[in-house]
């Protein structure tokens, strides 16, 4: 629906094109939505949002069998942006997760939940 009776003379003038519509066809077939509806569909949204446990916590649960021999020496300290941060406790610790950076962040990607880690940095 144009916005003025005469906008077709007033594209003319502005040489733009002329369209008749300006909204876009309703996914319901022109019938308002219930609100009962819409309320049920955000907050189906959000509770599949929040319904996913946090990289961290998975990791954090399954740490030993992530880091094995070395859970000792350090900890887990966040995950962000597919990265996971570890905080080391010696030198000699972290260069041995350095050498076995590539075994850890698989047994880590192997975990469900945490398929989007992509690094292993230090703290």
């Amino acid at each position: 629906m144009p916005l003025y009776p005469n906008s077709r003379l007033l594209s003319d003038f502005r040489e733009v094109p002329y369209e008749e519509t300006f909204s876009r066809a309703r996914q319901t077939r022109g019938r308002p939505a219930p609100s009962a509806a819409i309320c049920a569909d955000v907050i189906g949204q959000i509770q599949k949002q929040y319904s996913k446990r946090a990289a961290a916590d998975i990791i954090l649960e399954n740490w030993g069998q992530c880091m094995q021999s070395l859970k000792d020496k350090c900890a887990l300290q966040s995950v962000n942006n597919g990265v996971v941060f570890i905080a080391t406790f010696d030198a000699h610790a972290r260069q041995a997760i350095a050498f076995n950076q590539h075994k850890i962040l698989e047994r880590i990607t192997s975990l469900e939940g945490c398929r989007d880690i992509k690094r292993i940095r230090f703290v």
